[in-house]
């Protein structure tokens, strides 16, 4: 962008030399213009001056301060919302047809339980992803040394047992999307 404004775009050589061709016929093209390059140079320096002004401006006002990630962070359900949670039974009157009727007799109410959890052990995330970067260099370093792997079994059957989840769900998800579709249309599924 700055190289635009202060005249010196085109940075790729056959872009260049495909602006200055003519097209081929009886017709040619008009070599495209940009705008800044018509402005006096000491306009153009001063909005490249401005630039970094700008971005900054505009990334300071969107991200966040340490206090608000901090709550956001650590910010944990309350027993009362997950009852709240529980006791959803429809969305804009429409009743929920997955959801079992007592549901925190179901088996699977200890779905109930998981936004506090979660909000309660938000570092178990934080520290995969740095556990993911770490693991990654230290691969490469160890195949770099001790050579190639031969993991072509544990591939297939970890790829399979990856297919085999996916179709699991598939089976268990499209009948109810597909009946919610029909029961109450798109804007409620």
């Amino acid at each position: 962008l700055a190289q635009v404004i202060l005249g010196q775009a085109v940075s790729h050589p056959t872009t260049r030399d495909a602006l200055r061709r003519p097209a081929p016929g009886p017709r040619s093209v008009p070599t495209p213009t940009v705008p800044f390059v018509s402005m006096p140079a000491f306009v153009r320096r001063a909005l490249v001056a401005l630039l970094p002004r700008i971005v900054s401006s505009s990334l300071s006002s969107w991200v966040p301060d340490r206090a608000t990630v901090w709550a956001d962070l650590s910010r944990t359900s309350s027993a009362q919302a997950d009852l709240q949670l529980a006791e959803m039974t429809n969305f804009k009157g429409m009743k929920f047809a997955w959801k079992p009727e007592p549901w925190t007799e179901h088996w699977s109410g200890f779905v109930l339980h998981l936004p506090t959890w979660t909000g309660q052990h938000w570092q178990i995330p934080l520290v995969s992803v740095a556990v993911y970067f770490v693991a990654i260099p230290t691969l490469r370093w160890l195949v770099a040394t001790r050579g190639k792997w031969h993991v072509r079994d544990f591939a297939f059957y970890w790829n399979s047992s990856l297919s085999l989840f996916s179709w699991c769900g598939v089976v268990a998800c499209v009948p109810v999307l597909v009946d919610s579709l029909r029961q109450h249309g798109f804007y409620f599924t």
